[in-house]
């Protein structure tokens, strides 16, 4: 879940569908990093990346907005400036 400032949130997925092979047992080590975004923002627009390390090998997909971001209004924006 992608959640801004003024408060509306945004589910994101990643882009496709990753896959990792590791044994069992052994740790999956999972990075997210977000990108800032504007004060609207689409579907399917990229909001960040995750990435999954296995066995030294990483393994990454960008991070898409399942719908769109609202405008915060006047009213947040009056009294964050």
């Amino acid at each position: 879940m992608y959640r801004l400032a003024w408060g509306d949130t945004g589910k994101i997925e990643t882009a496709q569908p990753l896959y990792v092979f590791a044994w069992n047992g052994q740790p999956l080590k999972p990075q997210i990093s977000f990108e800032p975004i504007s004060s609207t923002a689409v579907a399917k627009q990229q909001v960040g990346t995750l990435t999954v390390t296995a066995n030294k090998q990483a393994i990454s997909s960008p991070l898409i907005l399942k719908q769109n971001i609202h405008n915060p209004g006047w009213r947040w924006r009056l009294f964050n400036f």
